[in-house]
């Protein structure tokens, strides 16, 4: 794990907004749907109106009064304390909020006080085979949430007094949120009570990946796409996630690698007549991590991370300038990567065109904690589709490419309780009808 500085700092770029300040005007009002665009077989998602309230120090933030972008920071800050308690309901709620409307700002001597409503969305579990259900169907509709009034700095006022069981990991002020239980015995941290109220169930679409947008010329007389694969250093052995795609790759997918010049990846080439899947698998032991997986954003269509998620805080997508302005595919293998990086990936694609950054990128993500050991078997169904949807679409059979639910399921179903989802993708426009 990084050390708490940087994690520190990841914490606060990840929560930046990628959108300018328009003083009081609401920067996202034109965001457009409030959800990530969620398809899966094992989870669906809904969408929530939660109303909120913060109240600090003026000392302690006291530019929180005029800044909005600092105040959008801190909403996000409040509402992933949020987290336990709508598990307990069986919700995973996205950290990152959609949308946010301040109400009020009250500022004293002594405190500031924002009012806030706020679009946010969670996904829950279902059986694969089953319906998503209607929202009648949920029930309770609305829940309270007893969150720290202040976000800031609860770690140094409350200690362990309102953790709960850390399972062995140590405390911090970035991932108190994570154990925070403000019920628990002897928690005295001043806390509010925000209301969080269900709103829209979002209904199944069959969504595909832009298969067309993956044919790109090579210029040697093919075409396809290329992809990135960056695991991140081991526990126990650094080259220990590494060598377990390798292995996928030579001895699952029977593919032959070829060492780059400068030792960074290992070249491997899925290809079928003239349609070619470049693979490029990068040795974490090569370079600094995060240089090389923001090179990979710039350049790849597919990019793939098996590694830790740090609570939400790691540095990877926090560089809005660091993303390809192409379609892209992104793939965070990683602890409850929905809640922490979907919506950062959509905020950093974001355009005024497109402000919702669902026209050129889509996420695949967990739901819950995965395993490293799981990455290469998920990844494998994934790369196997979409070569075989850019294979059909070429070969003038549009109807036998894989569907973003088909790849999902596949993905879950050699593994379990991830629940494996693709983000961004309800809204995309290629459908086999079109070719």
């Amino acid at each position: 794990m990084t050390p708490k500085t940087l994690l520190l700092l990841g914490l606060v770029l990840a929560m930046t907004r990628c959108t300018p300040d328009l003083g009081g005007e609401d920067p996202l009002s034109s965001r457009g749907k409030a959800d990530t665009g969620w398809v899966a077989d094992t989870s669906f998602e809904v969408g929530a109106d939660l109303e909120g309230t913060i109240i600090v120090p003026t000392t302690a933030i006291p530019k929180l009064g005029e800044d909005r972008p600092l105040q959008e920071q801190t909403v996000d800050r409040q509402i992933a304390f949020g987290k336990n308690a709508l598990a307990r309901h069986g919700y995973h709620l996205n950290q990152l909020v959609e949308r946010v409307t301040i109400r009020s700002v009250e500022k004293t001597e002594r405190t500031i006080t924002i009012r806030y409503d706020a679009r946010v969305d969670v996904i829950r579990a279902k059986d694969s085979d089953a319906a998503i259900p209607a929202l009648e169907e949920l029930t309770p509709r609305t829940f309270s949430l007893a969150l720290p009034e202040n976000p800031d700095g609860v770690y140094g006022r409350a200690g362990e007094s309102c953790a709960g069981d850390t399972e062995g990991h140590s405390l911090a002020e970035y991932n108190y949120y994570y154990y925070f239980e403000a019920e628990k015995e002897g928690c005295k941290e001043p806390r509010v009570n925000a209301t969080l109220t269900l709103r829209e169930v979002y209904q199944a679409r069959v969504a595909y990946p832009e298969y067309d947008r993956l044919l790109k010329d090579h210029g040697d007389g093919t075409r396809g796409f290329s992809a990135a694969i960056l695991p991140n250093l081991g526990d126990d052995d650094p080259a220990e996630r590494f060598a377990r795609h390798q292995s996928m790759l030579e001895g699952g997918l029977k593919l032959q690698g070829e060492r780059a010049k400068d030792g960074s990846y290992i070249r491997y080439v899925l290809e079928r007549g003239k349609v070619r899947l470049r693979i490029d698998l990068y040795d974490p032991e090569k370079g600094w991590f995060t240089e090389s997986f923001r090179s990979a954003l710039k350049r790849y269509e597919l990019v793939f991370y098996n590694g830790h998620s740090a609570y939400g805080t790691q540095p990877f997508l926090t560089d809005a300038k660091s993303f390809a302005p192409f379609y892209q595919i992104i793939m965070m293998h990683s602890c409850r990567s929905y809640p922490y990086y979907s919506r950062q990936i959509f905020r950093a694609k974001a355009t005024d065109a497109d402000p919702t950054g669902f026209e050129n990128a889509d996420m695949v993500a967990t739901g819950e904690s995965s395993s490293p050991y799981d990455s290469p078997r998920t990844l494998r169904p994934l790369l196997e589709g979409l070569f075989a949807g850019i294979v059909a679409v070429e070969g003038g059979t549009p109807e036998q490419a894989p569907s973003w639910l088909e790849l999902v399921r596949r993905m879950n179903a050699v593994t379990w309780d991830i629940y494996y989802g693709a983000a961004g993708v309800r809204a995309n426009r290629w459908q086999p009808a079109a070719e």
